[in-house]
């Protein structure tokens, strides 16, 4: 008859809540861990054997080539769904830059700085004066049609919002985004200038919603490009450091911490340009103690390995964040646009002939010395007759990707971006283990093979220094820039560079080692290394199995839930009827008001 107190830790109400709670916080673990199965999909895999994938379709239509039904024509075995004419022309800047190098003359650095300061190809604008200034605003995108200097129609448009009675007009030419070509208007910082479709020096120009306005201006001076080289860089810190909810982007992040600055790739060209030493945290190079011949190998590799590689996965990140702010299938901004973008800054306008420049044609390139090329049967059309194994594979993501972005599938784009991002540092890689071994041997060495040597290396060593600082160090040391010939320990080198292949989730088989082509053999000390370890790669279906993975469990969770729920009830309905006979046997007010506290 005594009065009997509730223990809160076995209460039926109180034991319901912690099941279902403890329930709920499994689901929560089951999401994180089918995320983590995802993952864990990606970076460990199967293990590798000849490890070829298959090819993408392939098409007999010409990247320069519009098709016969309208359609952007091909970048390679990548078909674009609007036009990127005005982007894939950014190596026309490249290759003048490379023409002027290979003059070897005391003009060739400043005909190659003009060149990266101020382009040439892509994005041409005309800075004209009215003469009697703007009779109404006019706002940015406004058509405009003119006269060029052969005396036919060219069309323009308005760069920015001009107000009424403004003079000075910047208009882009309409036809760099709707030729294969690009522009034929080509001025900028050329050497060799191409006036035939550039805006005449003065006359009438036709503004829609006004009347002809008299101008005039010098085509020779005063035709410039919205696009540069340069601006890769100058412009890296507020599109991948202060963008927005996406950024900082993690590759970009990794370039800053190592250098020290947003715009490495424009301090390492200033350095170069100047003969002086670079002023980074890491990473140094002293141009002081080369002349302009040597330098400018640093300067025509560096617009490729430095500025268009990041500008490349720059484009990747955007698309992929565009997608994901994006709330329905129409969206504000076009992800699978800035997506061929990136295809065509790696690939460039001359993918298809011996004239490419750009990282499309370094993979190929390399995966002759290293013996990494694809089968003829899986050769991607254009390029040199034969494809490297990363050039197929990032083709096919690329196409992957795109498709699953016209979808809205952002969440799987993510990781076949991750994925190229990787494959894209093994023609670096290549290259840098390609010169550390020409340094080695004193037969051969240069000065100019060091300077390439220290360029590849200033491309891969952030992300080595993320991995391991130490190994970054031996490279560094091993492949730096300076004058006096180094004593390279290519075996060292070698080492350090394959300790980390598993931090860059690639293969010793990705990489290959330096073939020696006459005696069909690789040469001393420079064969593959053995993976020892699966490959960590990129798994397509890992996304999808982390979905399914889910769906499973948490079915089950929520039946769980159910069950639990409904015991939990009834044993509270039970522990009432008890609280209740033991009230009617003892009259004890104190118990139900106790109990009732403990429920509410």
């Amino acid at each position: 008859n005594t009065t009997q107190s509730i223990n809160p830790s076995t209460h039926p109400s109180i034991m319901c809540r912690f099941h279902v709670t403890t329930i709920l916080l499994l689901i929560a673990g089951a999401v994180g861990t089918s995320g983590s199965a995802a993952s864990s999909a990606r970076m460990t895999g199967e293990t590798r054997n000849d490890g070829v994938p298959p090819s993408p379709s392939k098409t007999e239509e010409s990247v320069r080539r519009l098709q016969s039904d309208g359609t952007p024509p091909k970048i390679s075995a990548y078909q674009p769904d609007t036009n990127v004419f005005d982007y894939l022309v950014m190596d026309l800047d490249v290759a003048a830059i490379n023409a002027a190098a290979a003059r070897n003359d005391e003009d060739s650095v400043y005909d190659m700085e003009d060149v990266y300061r101020e382009g040439g190809h892509s994005q041409p604008y005309a800075i004209i004066t009215l003469r009697n200034g703007l009779p109404q605003p006019i706002a940015a995108g406004t058509a405009c049609l003119g006269v060029d200097t052969d005396s036919e129609s060219v069309r323009l448009y308005a760069r920015k919002n001009y107000a009424q009675g403004e003079k000075q007009l910047e208009l882009v030419y309409d036809d760099a985004n709707t030729s294969p070509g690009g522009s034929k208007c080509q001025v900028g910082g050329l050497l060799k200038i191409r006036m035939e479709g550039c805006l005449r020096n003065e006359g009438d120009i036709y503004i829609t919603g006004v009347d002809a306005l008299d101008y005039f201006y010098d085509a020779e001076l005063e035709n410039y490009n919205a696009r540069t080289i340069s601006d890769f860089s100058t412009t890296a810190r507020a599109s991948m450091a202060q963008c927005g909810n996406s950024c900082p982007y993690e590759e970009y992040t990794k370039f800053v911490e190592y250098y020290g600055r947003y715009d490495y790739a424009e301090q390492w060209m200033n350095a170069a340009l100047d003969l002086r030493p670079t002023e980074f945290e890491n990473g140094d190079a002293d141009w002081s103690k080369y002349d302009d011949l040597n330098v400018a190998e640093t300067i025509r590799q560096g617009v490729v390995y430095l500025h268009i590689w990041m500008k490349v996965v720059e484009r990747l990140e955007r698309a992929v964040s565009d997608c994901s702010d994006c709330l329905s299938i129409i969206c504000p901004a076009n992800p699978e646009n800035i997506w061929s973008q990136a295809v065509a800054y790696y690939s460039g306008s001359q993918v298809a002939n011996e004239n490419s420049t750009m990282l499309y044609y370094l993979a190929d390139i390399r995966c002759g010395t290293f013996e990494t090329c694809a089968p003829d049967s899986d050769t991607l059309e254009g390029g040199q007759g034969w494809s490297s194994v990363v050039n197929v594979e990032i083709f096919r993501l690329f196409s992957e990707a795109k498709d699953l972005l016209n979808r809205r599938s952002c969440l799987e784009v993510v990781a076949i971006k991750n994925r190229i991002i990787e494959l894209m540092r093994i023609p670096l890689i290549q290259g840098a283990l390609r010169y550390a071994h020409i340094n080695a041997n004193d037969q051969i060495y240069t000065e100019k093979h060091q300077v390439e040597s220290a360029t590849f290396a200033a491309a891969i060593l952030p992300a080595i220094h993320k991995c391991s600082p130490d190994d970054a160090k031996i490279i560094y040391q091993a492949m730096k820039a300076d004058s006096e010939a180094p004593k390279v320990d290519y075996p060292a080198v070698k080492r350090a560079f394959e300790r980390n292949y598993e931090c860059l989730n690639i293969t010793c088989a990705d990489v290959g080692g330096i073939y020696d082509q006459e005696n069909n053999e690789y040469l001393p000390g420079a064969a593959p290394c053995s993976d020892s370890t699966t490959r960590r790669k990129f798994d397509r279906d890992a996304v999808r199995i982390a979905v399914f993975t889910f769906v499973g469990i948490g079915g089950a969770l929520v039946v769980a839930i159910i069950v639990s729920y409904v015991k939990c009830k009834k044993d509270e309905a039970d522990s009432k009827r008890e609280i209740e006979m033991m009230q009617a046997a003892n009259g004890d007010s104190e118990l139900k008001l106790e109990e009732n506290a403990v429920i509410s």
